[in-house]
C-alpha cells in the first residue's frame, strides 16, 4: 500500500498525461462524429482529425522521453498489481502510438497530406485505396482496443482511488 507521503510523478509527465488524454478524448469524438458530417463537409473535420492524431503521436513521443529520463515514483503495492501496472502502461503506450501512426497511413494513402493552416505537409505516400482500407480497419480495431485499455485504466485507478483508498491518483494529479 501507499505510503503517508505520496510521491508525484514529475510536472512535464503529469502534464504530458492529461493532455494526451484530453487530445486524444477531443480524437475519439471527433472520430466516431465523422460519419454524421455530411460527406461535402467532412474533409475539414477528418482533418482536424489527423491533426489531433499527430499531435497525440508527437505528445506520446515526449511522454516517453520523460518516462525514460524521470524515474516514475514507486509503486507500493501487491507485486501482481504492479506487474499488471506495467503490462497495462505499456500497452497504452503502444496503443497511443498505433492508433495514430494507422490513421496517417490511411490518410496519408488516401492521397492526402495534413492541413495545418499555417503550411501543409504533403502525403509522403503513393495513393492506394486497398491499403487505405486495410489501414483503416487496423485504424478502427486499434481503436476500440485502446478504448478497452483506457476504460481498464480508469477503472484501475478509481479502485485504487475508492476502494482501496491508497492515494494512487495523488501521483498524477494536476498541481
Amino acid at each position: 500500500m501507499t505510503s503517508p507521503y505520496v510521491q508525484r510523478y514529475a510536472r512535464p509527465a503529469i502534464a504530458l498525461h492529461w493532455a494526451i488524454a484530453l487530445a486524444i478524448l477531443a480524437g475519439a469524438v471527433l472520430g466516431l462524429s465523422l460519419e454524421a458530417i455530411p460527406r461535402e463537409q467532412r474533409l475539414p473535420w477528418a482533418n482536424l482529425h489527423a491533426v489531433l492524431g499527430t499531435l497525440i503521436l508527437l505528445l506520446t513521443l515526449a511522454r516517453l522521453y520523460v518516462r525514460a529520463t524521470h524515474i516514475p515514483p514507486p509503486l507500493y503495492d501487491r507485486d501482481w498489481v504492479i506487474a499488471l501496472s506495467k503490462v497495462g502502461h505499456v500497452a497504452l503506450y503502444a496503443l497511443t502510438l498505433a492508433l495514430p501512426v494507422s490513421g496517417l497511413v490511411m490518410w496519408w494513402l488516401r492521397g492526402r497530406g495534413l492541413d495545418l493552416w499555417a503550411f501543409q505537409i504533403p502525403s509522403p505516400l503513393a495513393v492506394n485505396r486497398d491499403a487505405a482500407k486495410l489501414a483503416e480497419e487496423a485504424h478502427e480495431i486499434v481503436f476500440w482496443i485502446g478504448a478497452l485499455a483506457v476504460g481498464g485504466h480508469v477503472l484501475a485507478a478509481l479502485v485504487h482511488q475508492f476502494v482501496w483508498k491508497d492515494r494512487l491518483l495523488e501521483r498524477m494529479r494536476p498541481a
